[in-house]
């Protein structure tokens, strides 16, 4: 899996303000009077940046981040979001297909990819994920189908393409 941690430059400059540029996201910079007010600023930038690609359903540059780099990292959930949304492009899915596959209806693989939803982040993973199924509350998430026992849901790893009859470790 990725890491989205982005690179970044952080620059004085002659009007007196701390800019921000992330080296793999074309377009992407802000600034601050302070370099503390440009690093908070960097913060919604980068995340703002991704939800482009995601909202244009593009494929999110990988990071080039190398130890010792000044860097960015994205929050958890967007990084899912991001995660799932290159997963579903190399492997060629379409919403719909994504939601056959989970057995869900399509609204909510759209809100997965939807930068502004608060996605729960255990259904994100459950299709990134190796393991042939991942619990996932009932309760939490109604639409969702799947392998029910008890109040909770088992989603199968869908972008891998894994059945419901995988074997369980």
């Amino acid at each position: 899996m990725s890491i989205y941690r982005y690179p970044c430059n952080v620059i004085y400059d002659e009007a007196g303000f701390y800019l921000v540029k992330f080296l793999d996201l074309p377009g992407a910079a802000t600034d601050g009077k302070t370099r503390e007010e440009a690093t908070a600023e960097a913060d919604d930038c980068l995340a703002e940046a991704i939800a482009g690609y995601l909202v244009r359903r593009e494929r999110i540059p990988e990071s080039t981040y190398t130890h010792g780099d000044a860097f960015i990292s994205l929050d958890p959930l967007l990084s899912a979001k991001a995660a799932l949304n290159n997963a579903m492009l190399d492997a060629g899915l379409s919403s719909t297909e994504l939601a056959i596959r989970l057995g869900v209806n399509e609204k909510i693989v759209r809100r997965l990819l939807d930068p502004k939803h608060q996605s729960h982040i255990n259904f994100l993973i459950s299709g990134l994920s190796g393991n042939p199924f991942y619990p996932y509350r009932a309760k939490s998430f109604p639409e969702a189908s799947g392998q029910i026992q008890g109040d909770f849901v088992f989603v199968y790893p869908v972008i891998r393409g894994d059945s419901p009859d995988s074997s369980v470790c």
